[in-house]
């Protein structure tokens, strides 16, 4: 029999010969409630936490940046993107991982976390 994996390969075999695909893309946007958002009168400024389930980051970005402005967001900025390859990179952080739970349910999920009319939500350190 050819062409097929042996139990005998080694793990690190496997992975030459098939490289592990990134789960899951998570971007951080700094992003502003419109005027038609529920949110307006509440959230001066807000951090988006956006999981989304593919391994392509610009496409990632496209359907985050479409899913925040569909819910009536301004994208002020992209802070940050990354990769998570699976659920245990989050080691033991609960809110952390039901985040990827459900970003694998729904293919995107993001949290929200907004400071009041008046406040500051903390920069990030480059700027």
């Amino acid at each position: 029999m050819s062409g097929g994996l042996f139990l005998s390969e080694t793990r690190a075999s496997f992975h030459r010969l098939h490289p592990l695909k990134v789960a899951m893309i998570v971007m951080r946007f700094r992003v502003r409630p419109t005027i038609v958002n529920p949110k307006y009168s509440e959230i001066a400024e807000a951090l988006a936490n956006v999981l989304v389930d593919t391994d392509d980051d610009k496409a990632a970005e496209k359907r985050a940046r479409v899913y925040l402005i569909r819910r009536h967001w301004m994208i002020e900025s992209l802070e940050e993107i990354g990769e998570v390859k699976d659920r245990e990179d989050f080691q033991n952080d609960k809110k952390s991982t039901d985040m990827f739970d459900r970003a694998v349910k729904y293919s995107i999920f993001c949290v929200i976390a907004g400071s009041q009319p008046g406040s500051d939500v903390p920069r990030s350190k480059e700027q």
